[in-house]
């Protein structure tokens, strides 16, 4: 999958929590720490799991980590770049 066939996708992801952010700011800060404890997790499941299963809760932990940048992305957005 190329970077171009993502951006829509993600750019769909971005825009719809920018949108709940900004509906319920308490809320949507509330599930980002719930959301970054759930990663924390998923992640020691990665160190636990069984060599049969490490790959499977590898990908989990990535997917989850993904979520959680686009979910503190959007919570605190990051400077614009300078040219």
């Amino acid at each position: 999958m190329t970077d171009q066939n993502i951006a829509t996708p993600l750019k769909v992801v971005r825009e719809t929590l920018k949108y709940l952010r900004n509906a319920a700011p308490e809320q949507f800060d509330t599930f980002v720490r719930g959301y970054s404890q759930h990663c924390d997790n998923v992640t020691v499941a990665v160190i636990e799991a069984d060599a049969s299963e490490i790959l499977t809760a590898k990908g989990r932990a990535q997917h989850a980590r993904w979520l959680l940048k686009a979910l503190q992305d959007t919570q605190n957005p990051p400077e614009p770049k300078k040219t």
